[in-house]
């Protein structure tokens, strides 16, 4: 890009040098880059399809006198697929504890089923591209 030829006649003989600029990037460049790269990935983002998700719950809660144990039933479905979390804690425990704990277990067992997809998704991906290369 920056290569510059240099023919001389001299009297004696003709001389031919070749002569290579190397350029750090400028300001500028370096400004046109971050916003080709910028623009590259807001384009791939807003390509992204999503499938609109479908979530119903229920929670049940059933104490027992036997056992002074209460044990929450959390019953969900999302995308079709039905979900059961079972969560027993003793009637001594905290309410603030009990729900931090609730809220725990669902949001682990929601992003476990979600995650779990994505990477299913990811290895078929990867397997498409190994069967690609051969």
């Amino acid at each position: 890009m920056f290569d510059n030829y240099h023919t001389t006649i001299s009297p004696q003989s003709d001389v031919h040098v070749h002569v290579t600029e190397k350029r750090a990037p400028t300001d500028e460049s370096v400004r046109l880059l971050a916003e080709f790269e910028k623009a590259a990935k807001d384009k791939l983002i807003k390509s992204i399809q999503l499938k609109s998700n479908t979530f119903n719950g229920k929670m049940f809660i059933e104490r027992s006198d036997a056992t002074l144990c209460t044990t929450f039933l959390i019953i969900y479905e999302m995308n079709g697929k039905r979900h059961e979390i079972k969560i027993p804690f003793t009637w001594l425990e905290d309410k603030q504890d009990m729900m931090q704990e609730i809220i725990n277990k669902v949001a682990r067992s929601i992003a476990c089923d979600v995650l779990q997809s994505a990477f299913d998704s990811m290895d078929r991906d990867s397997k498409r591209m190994i069967l690609s290369l051969k």
